[in-house]
């Protein structure tokens, strides 16, 4: 009768950390995105977990994320601290679609090859190209030979011999750009075989020494293989 007790509980009352969430609000598929937040009053031991908005997480301060899909996407941060705090922040991002790169070119014999030779000299090649790209509204095109073009569906003519690789960078609306490299052009002369043999002759007593042979063959060429027949190959 009479008897008090008393207890103290200590509460403590733990500042908000609201997050923030700092990333570039649009972007090109296939370009990674660097999200961070500001660490800086944060108590340690805090913890962080991001929602990419499709499903996919991470649980760095700073992550990196790539998207696979274009798209409209809500990232989420959470934040919590010890004492079960926990606060949330949101960023909407969106991840535009790059270009698709697709084109076919030929020649008046519908190749991108046309030889030069006696009975059929050629002083140039034109090559006319049919643009299948989808999703771009711009177009640069490389034609190999120091010449370029802006046109949809444009033309080029070789007048020097050689091979030329043809590039297109196809831009759209909003800076996302590919880069494709799918074609080779071929203006040359053709190549012929030929050669001569010396006096040694073709034929003689085993062992037998064929080293009078005079290679008479004429264009461009980059390789030759020969066969001496019995299995005897050589490559040059």
């Amino acid at each position: 009768d009479g008897c008090t007790e008393q207890t103290t509980i200590n509460v403590e009352n733990l500042a908000p950390i609201s997050p923030t969430i700092t990333v570039a609000p649009t972007h090109c598929l296939g370009s990674t995105l660097n999200f961070t937040t500001d660490a800086s009053n944060h108590p340690a031991g805090t913890t962080y977990l991001w929602n990419f908005g499709n499903g996919q997480t991470a649980t760095s301060t700073n992550p990196s994320y790539n998207y696979p899909s274009a798209g409209t996407y809500t990232v989420e941060l959470t934040t919590s601290i010890p004492g079960e705090c926990t606060y949330t922040a949101t960023e909407t991002v969106t991840i535009h679609p790059s270009p698709v790169i697709n084109f076919f070119g030929e020649n008046e014999n519908g190749t991108l090859v046309s030889c030069s030779d006696a009975s059929n000299p050629l002083s140039s090649m034109t090559v006319d190209f049919t643009n299948y790209t989808t999703g771009a509204t711009s177009y640069l095109w490389n034609f190999g030979n120091g010449t370029t073009s802006t046109a949809q569906n444009p033309s080029v003519t070789y007048t020097t011999f050689g091979s030329f690789p043809i590039t297109i960078t196809a831009s759209n609306e909003w800076g996302c750009s590919v880069t494709s490299a799918v074609q080779t052009a071929v203006f040359d002369i053709s190549v012929a075989a030929g050669f001569n043999v010396g006096a040694t002759g073709t034929n003689g007593c085993a062992p037998f020494t064929l080293n009078t042979i005079s290679n008479t063959s004429a264009g461009n060429i980059q390789s030759y293989r020969w066969d001496f027949g019995g299995g005897a190959i050589y490559e040059t």
